[in-house]
């Protein structure tokens, strides 16, 4: 997809934001989770179909997520209200001797919902025709899948820029992302931006990027972060010793921003070829929750693989994401573009700001009043 039908299909976007993962979401419990810092209940219905919904019962704003499911609905644990998964008040209790246009004012607010990558994703708006994050058909039938979410401190601004910066991948990133470490950062072989300040969401090739860096003959790890099990940590260095110094290392990444909060990339993480989307969702200010799903290529791979397959791929995001970036970002300050020193390779992170800001003043009104989208400001 080129930028020209980039900027043809955004008005028709709508931004999903991964909010949980897709194991925690059972048929007999609603959750309750954050989106955009609004509180929102998702469950299943009996039949499987999925609903969310503000987590306020519409009678006295009670969390429905303290409820129960009953078959195609959610029953409010107070006085037993129930709900649809369109936010329709559906029942209400002989007692309250309720008539019709009471209940319809009972209703609350829908937010839209799909399940895709082992995740669950949601958006303020539903349109058939925007272009959905995930393209499943794309995705090997046999693959690795690990998703998992974790928390973050720091200014959701700060973690916004990171998404598209490029130099910071080459010092911060040397232990998990190949043969380096900070003190011998890879060269940037290559770059090419494909993200300008005329951008609209989704930017499919907003970054393409390659990285070597010569191998001095010393045990360095590749795509293993410090956590990874030791009998890995002992097989890479095997691995390593039977290495020709002066062999050279490359890897190249792909990163799309397909949403504000949500960027996919493709790259390698170890010997796995991986399509990530990670996403970012405010809790609050400052508190911040990475949501992510790593898939890889199973075709040929045992079980075993798959078992240390999978491990790596949740120790790498969780240390990429969670440990080199969130040990730097959580007490970053937020520059603004008066302040910020920009240099060429920073356009990414001025046109990122550029879109959202865009998308903020077009879109925003389709949020909820409380949400945090309305306090951001670039």
């Amino acid at each position: 997809m080129n930028l020209q039908r980039n900027a043809y299909h955004w008005r028709r976007l709508s931004v999903w934001v991964p909010v949980l993962e897709s194991d925690g979401l059972k048929s007999d419990r609603p959750v309750r989770l954050s989106y955009w810092g609004t509180p929102v209940v998702v469950f299943r219905t009996s039949s499987g179909r999925l609903g969310a919904i503000e987590d306020a019962c519409g009678h006295r704003g009670v969390p429905l997520s303290q409820g129960c499911i009953r078959g195609e609905q959610i029953q409010c644990g107070f006085h037993h209200f129930r709900f649809d998964i369109n936010g329709r008040c559906t029942h209400i209790p002989a007692v309250f001797g309720a008539d019709e246009g009471f209940r319809r004012r009972c209703n609350v607010r829908k937010f839209f919902i799909r399940e895709e990558v082992g995740l669950i994703w949601i958006s303020v708006e539903d349109e058939p025709e925007a272009e959905f994050p995930v393209d499943a058909s794309l995705l090997p039938d046999d693959r690795i899948t690990a998703t998992g979410s974790f928390n973050v401190d720091g200014d959701l601004r700060v973690w916004l820029d990171h998404f598209l910066d490029i130099p910071h991948c080459i010092w911060a990133h040397a232990e998990s992302a190949y043969f380096g470490s900070p003190e011998r950062p890879a060269e940037l072989a290559s770059v090419r931006v494909g993200i300008g300040n005329a951008s609209r969401y989704p930017v499919r090739r907003a970054i393409e990027m390659a990285f070597c860096i010569e191998d001095d003959g010393r045990y360095a790890r590749y795509a293993v972060p410090v956590r990874m099990l030791a009998v890995m940590d002992r097989i890479k260095k095997r691995l390593h010793r039977n290495l020709r110094a002066g062999c050279t290392s490359h890897l190249k990444v792909r990163a799309d921003l397909v949403t504000p909060l949500c960027q996919e990339t493709r790259s390698r993480v170890g010997p796995l070829k991986v399509c990530a989307w990670t996403g970012i969702n405010p809790l609050s200010a400052g508190k911040n929750q990475f949501i992510y799903s790593l898939v890889a290529d199973a075709r040929n791979r045992g079980w075993i693989s798959r078992i240390f397959g999978r491990k790596l791929l949740h120790d790498f995001v969780r240390y990429h994401l969670g440990v080199e970036d969130g040990n730097f970002l959580a007490y970053a300050r937020y520059f603004d573009d008066e302040r910020l020193c920009a240099t060429d390779l920073d356009s990414t992170v001025l046109a990122m700001r550029e879109m959202f800001t865009t998308y903020q003043r077009e879109k925003g009104k389709l949020y909820p009043d409380d949400s945090l989208i309305h306090a951001i400001r670039y």
